[in-house]
């Protein structure tokens, strides 16, 4: 039976590790203009970081350089690895689950120096996402302004 990320797993298992990694990190660098997590990830700088995709064997690597996810090919063992299932990674994307539900399950797996981990999950926790910042920092106030007035006028 297909389930509804079917496509998904395919994805990881044919497509190279590297592609992967360097996707991510060009999306969750976007997505945290603009927000206050992004002026929080200094505090993990030249930290690796790697998320293991445990029913794809999919691994993807990052250093944290100037308070931004960059892919690193290094086999170095990281200061932060997390391991989970993809269907996991979606349910703690979408907020779906409480990242300590899913960890106190086993569904996911945190390893790597305490105090990392600890700032890592707690910017995973913390991040709200504003559309508003965001737009701010892409196209600046006043087309923000104007693009947020026809938004709540479509409302």
């Amino acid at each position: 039976m297909l389930t509804k990320t079917w496509p998904l797993p395919a994805f990881l298992i044919l497509v190279p590790d590297r592609v992967h990694s360097m996707a991510i990190a060009t999306i969750i660098n976007q997505l945290c203009r603009g927000q206050s997590i992004f002026a929080r990830l200094g505090e993990l700088e030249n930290r690796l970081i790697w998320l293991t995709i445990s029913d794809t064997n999919t691994y993807l690597r990052f250093k944290i350089k100037h308070g931004q996810f960059k892919y690193h090919p290094s086999a170095t063992k990281p200061d932060v690895h997390i391991k989970a299932s993809h269907h996991n990674f979606i349910k703690l994307l979408k907020q779906q689950e409480d990242p300590d539900t899913l960890f106190f399950s086993r569904e996911i797996c945190i390893e790597g120096n305490t105090e990392d981990c600890l700032q890592l999950k707690n910017l995973i926790d913390a991040y709200e996402f504003s559309v508003e910042n965001h737009l701010n920092s892409v196209f600046g106030k006043s087309v923000t302004s104007r693009l947020m007035d026809a938004v709540n006028t479509l409302h």
